[in-house]
């Protein structure tokens, strides 16, 4: 699909959208756990809900010519779990390491963004869910430092930085008392110094 997309953007003649850019997002669900196992389970519930939504796209493309291209999604086997968490496009679910190999697969295929839904899972398992992915995959695919740190890791690396800072403080300062500063400025002529 994205080397169709890739070859409709290069014989488009239309200037919308106002960037040249290639741009390719794929969404879907996401759940990362500890593990395989637990993020699966928790997971199911949201491949159920996306099999009942998906289910409507053939009476909607059948509504209006607006919706006719969803008439192409057929015949997927939501109970396929493996193919629905490992192979298709639609899930980012599994431990850290999954959540990487099939991050990695989006981006060997071209895809630029990523936008996964987290919905449908209590509270406390959502926030489970975006920590460890923000803890091991993000820092994966990106500098580990440009990923926002916990308050605890700033404050040790400033505290570690403190000894450094003092020392060139200090030197700074004593340096400046070595020295007699010019001051110059209306009413003082130059070279005067006060």
């Amino acid at each position: 699909m994205i080397r169709l997309y890739d070859e409709a953007l290069a014989t488009a003649t239309h200037t919308y959208p106002l960037q040249a850019e290639r741009l390719v997002a794929i969404g879907g669900g996401m759940h990362c756990a500890e593990t395989r196992e637990e993020a699966r389970t928790w997971a199911r519930g949201l491949k159920e809900t996306v099999g009942l939504s998906t289910d409507a796209y053939e009476r909607l493309s059948k509504l209006s010519s607006d919706y006719q291209y969803m008439g192409a999604v057929k015949h997927l086997d939501f109970s396929d779990e493996q193919y629905m968490f490992e192979d298709s496009s639609g899930f980012i679910v599994g431990d850290p390491d999954d959540c990487i190999a099939q991050v990695q697969r989006f981006a060997d295929l071209g895809v630029d963004s990523l936008v996964m839904r987290i919905d449908g899972l209590p509270h406390k398992e959502l926030m489970k869910s975006i920590e460890l992915f923000g803890k091991y995959v993000i820092p994966h695919f990106k500098n580990p430092r440009g990923v926002a740190r916990t308050p605890e890791a700033i404050l040790a690396d400033i505290r570690a930085a403190r000894p450094a800072h003092y020392a060139e403080r200090e030197a700074f300062e004593e340096n400046m008392n070595q020295k007699q500063p010019v001051i110059s400025g209306v009413g003082a002529g130059a070279g005067d110094a006060r």
